[in-house]
């Protein structure tokens, strides 16, 4: 292990839920099986109001440190975001501590020591992991101790399944070049008719979140901005973290988000509960519901996988870099030092059915 990661562990393992310190940079250009059902209390489902389901669910997975290597598979392939990132397997990442694990810690990381060739045709090393099952109805916990930030960062937690974009996906953490807040969005195929109303703003009383996009077909997308400064990014990591949950049922797909140190975290939620009851979460930060996206949710999302990764650059964070994609590979490419934390410290992930 190198010394940077070594001293990122014992931070992360000092500090508890603390994260490990980060580095602040400016923008200059002088320096990406057959499992439980659910155990209903009074019927499955969440209404199309965008208000919570009065469902409880059964642990079905946790993934904490050295299980997410059983639970999750390392995809090399190349990024459909045509980044700059160039994503290892496990061997490569195990052997140049692009990821590593203790009991409680698991890292996913980019390459902050080589200088890449220009030439190069992929770009710097990275990491993604997809998770080998697939959910429909189900609610997830992930716990993040840290985020990978820094300019032409494109990190991201995801969930897709099927030929994309017909299976749909469904963006639960994204963000590029540390700007602004937590984005959560829908994408869906080319031809459907998924939209949010346009220039409405999201009812106060069924969520919290801002209205972005609302056309939910293809690579734009559909969604909300959280409100929350510190849910993504530098002021994520600066306070420690936090946890995002999610609940997909027939006819919504729902995300909440909580700060380390938010009094209102639901004690399903900050610990590693048998049962979850997203009924008693409070308001969502997104809620895309049947009724809300003028479409049926059932149908336009096939069974969806877990996806962690680390883009760099690519069509967004390459769009909005300053001076553009070509200035931003350039900057991956010629400076190493700048994606010290550009990694994911997750202390676990739980996914109940």
């Amino acid at each position: 292990m190198g010394n940077f990661w070594r001293l990122v562990l014992l931070a992360t393992l000092s500090a508890g839920a603390e994260a490990a310190s980060i580095h602040k940079r400016s923008c200059s250009q002088s320096s990406t099986p057959t499992t439980p059902a659910p155990v209903p209390t009074t019927g499955p489902g969440a209404g199309d109001n965008g208000g919570n389901s009065a469902t409880s669910y059964q642990l079905n997975e946790t993934w904490i440190g050295d299980k997410f290597y059983a639970g999750f598979t390392f995809n090399t392939d190349p990024s459909l975001t045509h980044g700059r990132a160039n994503y290892v397997d496990k061997d490569t990442a195990l052997a140049s501590n692009l990821s590593f694990t203790t009991n409680e810690t698991f890292i996913l990381a980019v390459d902050s020591v080589t200088t890449v060739d220009p030439s190069a045709p992929l770009g710097r090393n990275s990491t993604r992991i997809e998770g080998v099952h697939n959910y429909t109805t189900h609610a997830a916990v992930l716990d993040v101790r840290h985020m990978p930030e820094g300019m032409a960062t494109w990190p991201a937690y995801w969930m897709t399944g099927g030929q994309w974009p017909d299976g749909g996906e469904f963006d639960i953490i994204e963000g590029v070049n540390d700007e602004g807040r937590n984005a959560m969005s829908l994408h869906t195929a080319l031809n459907s008719s998924c939209m949010l109303p346009n220039g409405t703003a999201p009812d106060p009383s069924v969520m919290t979140g801002i209205l972005g996009n609302t056309g939910c077909p293809g690579n734009g997308g559909c969604g909300f901005t959280s409100p929350d400064s510190h849910s993504f990014g530098p002021g994520f990591n600066e306070h420690g973290g936090g946890w995002y949950a999610t609940e997909r049922t027939p006819s919504s797909l729902k995300v909440w988000f909580w700060g380390r140190n938010d009094p209102k975290v639901p004690q399903d939620v900050r610990t590693d509960s048998d049962t979850v009851s997203p009924s008693t979460w409070g308001l969502p930060t997104a809620s895309f519901t049947s009724s809300s996206i003028s479409c049926d949710i059932s149908e336009n999302f096939q069974p969806h996988r877990f996806i962690i990764n680390i883009e760099l650059c690519g069509d967004w964070a390459g769009a909005a870099f300053p001076g553009g994609p070509d200035v931003c590979v350039k900057y991956v490419n010629e400076n190493p030092d700048a994606f010290k934390d550009a990694y994911w410290d997750i202390a676990r992930l739980s996914v109940y059915k």
